[in-house]
């Protein structure tokens, strides 16, 4: 087995938002997320993190407006890495 490693962060903005519902609180479940960088048994490392985007669609109001910030924020941060 190679190495790997769970990072966890949650946008406390987004976080806030979705918990002020009492209909929106079981999304806790996923907060906060994770990301996590793991070697394969070649050697090369990969990141994986849940694909929000996609996510969103699944869902609806506060709910869908935080996995679409989510998203972009993913985005950003996945191009910050790879570059």
């Amino acid at each position: 087995m190679g190495g790997a490693t769970v990072v966890y962060f949650c946008n406390a903005g987004s976080g806030f938002d979705i918990t002020r519902s009492d209909g929106d609180k079981p999304m806790l479940v996923m907060m906060p997320t994770g990301i996590v960088v793991y070697e394969d048994s070649s050697g090369e490392v990969h990141v994986a993190h849940m694909n929000f985007g996609l996510m969103r669609h699944m869902f609806g109001g506060t709910v869908k407006k935080a996995l679409s910030r989510a998203a972009r924020n993913m985005a950003k941060a996945m191009m910050a890495i790879s570059a």
